[in-house]
């Protein structure tokens, strides 16, 4: 008997090392029917709450619900008007060869290349439910964990803060060049400026000086020693509190927050890649890649990370000096938008908890019906 798994094993098996660990990313997080029914469904309840407009004119006989609309303009402003080509005449490109079905009334998918885009045809008229990523699960998880301090701040203020590079302690390569890197543009400098290279040095620690980071986790459960490394908090009487709570996400909607935030504060998003920093090379050179690569041993974290980059990597003012940055930087975000759930920390004591439930109350009650308990308080099935 044919068995589909045994072949894409024999096939997998040829590949080297590298390729093999791409494949293994591009499975673990890739679209799928799954996703586009769960996108169409929450398309349809938009479209029945009347959130849905004109792609350019009703000449146009395409429709984009709310969320289908914030999917376009998530796109970079480069990519996006050969998608929204695409969207105008999509009725007319559908075929049996570019797209499927989905088990619902008038659902389908469109796919070109890496787009991928869920509808709702009805004769003339198109209504865009989402549009995706081939490469990129909109559904998948993100978490971000909060000690109470910070908890209870972004409930007051609605702000993310972004931490200077330079101040994460965990990490000494952070946002450092790797060897080959550095003595590589070493050499470089030393040719074009023979004797002078090494005034140049302190230059390569402005990444880490003038870059501000978000860190977020891409997972599908909350994880018991994400609680225990980021909620831990000092007391003044020195002693250690476990406190806060951690905010879930998904690709679609940090997705949604960053074609915002890339327009009001010229933040990048992606997914951070790990390192030999002794013995690799970056794979692009491009203005600000370094922020996003770290040693290997953090791989587990899976992270995806906002940047800020500021006065990177050369400034414009002579006179400018790294020591004057500041250590953070708030901005603001809509929080009803990003957060699908808020989960309580399992170790945090009541009163802490109390307080958490407060604040939601008074400054964020739109987030309230959205808090949840931890599953590691759940008993165990067979618990006498």
């Amino acid at each position: 008997m044919f068995d589909p798994t045994l072949q894409l094993a024999d096939s997998l098996e040829s590949l080297p090392n590298d390729k093999r660990s791409v494949f293994a990313r591009l499975v673990e997080n890739q679209f799928s029917q799954e996703s586009a029914l769960v996108l169409f469904d929450e398309g349809i309840q938009e479209e029945t709450r009347g959130e849905v407009q004109w792609l350019e004119s009703e000449m146009s006989h395409v429709l984009l619900t709310r969320s289908g609309k914030l999917d376009l303009e998530s796109i970079s402003l480069t990519k996006r008007p050969p998608v929204m080509d695409i969207l105008a005449s999509i009725a007319n490109r559908i075929n049996a060869t570019n797209s499927y079905q989905l088990p619902r009334p008038n659902a389908f998918v469109f796919k070109e290349q890496f787009l991928r885009v869920v509808v709702k045809m009805e004769g003339n008229l198109v209504t865009v439910m989402a549009i995706a990523n081939a490469q990129i699960n909109p559904l998948r998880k993100i978490w971000r964990y909060f000690k109470q301090s910070r908890a209870e701040s972004i409930i007051r203020s609605s702000e993310l803060y972004f931490c200077r590079a330079d101040l994460l302690t965990a990490d000494p390569y952070e946002c450092r060049l790797p060897v080959k890197v550095a003595e590589r543009t070493r050499k470089a400098l030393e040719f074009v400026y023979p004797g002078k290279s090494e005034g140049f040095v302190p230059s390569f620690e402005l990444p880490r000086k003038s870059s501000y980071v978000c860190c977020w986790r891409m997972q599908e459960h909350e994880s018991y020693l994400a609680w225990k490394h980021y909620c831990q908090q000092k007391e003044q009487d020195g002693t250690s509190a476990e406190g806060g709570f951690a905010l879930q996400t998904t690709q679609r909607r940090m997705f949604h927050l960053h074609g915002k935030l890339r327009t009001s504060h010229d933040v990048y998003c992606r997914q951070v890649e790990y390192l030999d920093h002794w013995n690799d090379d970056l794979p692009s050179h491009d203005i600000g890649e370094v922020v996003f690569w770290k040693a290997y041993w953090f791989s587990d974290e899976r992270e995806l990370r906002l940047a800020l980059l500021r006065h990177y990597p050369w400034s414009s003012s002579p006179d400018w000096n790294p020591s004057q940055l500041r250590k953070g930087e708030p901005v603001h975000v809509d929080l009803e938008a990003l957060v699908e759930t808020i989960v309580l920390n399992p170790f945090a004591s009541n009163s802490q908890l109390e307080q958490l439930r407060k604040l939601i109350g008074e400054h964020r009650r739109q987030l309230e019906s959205r808090v949840r308990e931890s599953v590691i308080l759940r008993k165990p099935p067979l618990e006498a």
